[in-house]
């Protein structure tokens, strides 16, 4: 399992508020971030094990045109053109990316598996059985293990398809990598459907809406 996978496990991200800094005589303690979703268990992650041992989840072949991954997905690749969503619900997302955001800074892998969708989780988990002991032993002797201290998720576009998910492209700052995340709604929060660890540059003319934020480049 990649570190990207690890990540979302694979998996997020955030399109960052501007840090505004204010002068003060008495200098304030930065809060520690915390993961806001509810985390899994691990029992669930040995369930999905057993399940993917007995029933494996089928390998992916290469298709005759478009993307290819060495993943299975949920939804294909590049996602059609949509339309744009309003105030009100980039807000959520953003809210959602800075949540996820705060998962993968502080490495709180079980929850941050709350923050995907009970489908997307079997199936990203469930196609490497084998990882899963390995993971478990990590995580219970070290929960942050795969902190990522210093990272950005930085939001590039979003906008909704037919099917209901909002589509959003992040940049990971400073690690020269993308993700496409197919999101739904849960509540007042959002879940991840489906990533692609790829971005804007391979989406080309499926791209819709306005941009958010413009990638950083490699100094």
């Amino acid at each position: 399992m990649g570190r990207v996978r690890l990540l979302f496990a694979t998996l997020v991200i955030v399109a960052v508020a501007p840090i505004t800094v204010v002068a003060d005589a008495t200098p304030v303690a930065t809060p520690t971030a915390a993961c806001a979703f509810p985390p899994i268990s691990i029992d669930l992650l040995r369930e999905i094990r057993d399940d993917a041992t007995e029933h494996p989840i089928p390998t992916p072949t290469m298709p005759v045109r478009g993307t290819w991954s060495s993943e299975l997905h949920r939804m294909p690749f590049p996602p059609p053109p949509g339309d744009p969503i309003d105030e009100q619900t980039l807000a959520s997302v953003r809210q959602f990316l800075a949540d996820y955001a705060d998962c993968v800074v502080t490495g709180d892998i079980l929850a941050g598996y709350g923050a995907l969708t009970d489908e997307y989780l079997r199936l990203s988990v469930g196609q490497r059985p084998r990882t899963i002991d390995p993971l478990i032993d990590a995580i219970e002797s070290h929960p942050a293990i795969f902190a990522h201290p210093g990272l950005d998720l930085l939001l590039l576009r979003v906008w909704r398809i037919e099917s209901g998910h909002v589509v959003a492209v992040v940049q990971i700052v400073p690690e020269p990598q993308y993700w496409t995340l197919f999101l739904v709604p849960q509540g007042d929060s959002w879940r991840i459907d489906d990533v692609w660890n790829t971005g804007e540059r391979e989406i080309g003319d499926n791209v819709s809406g306005p941009v958010y934020g413009t990638p950083v480049t490699e100094q």
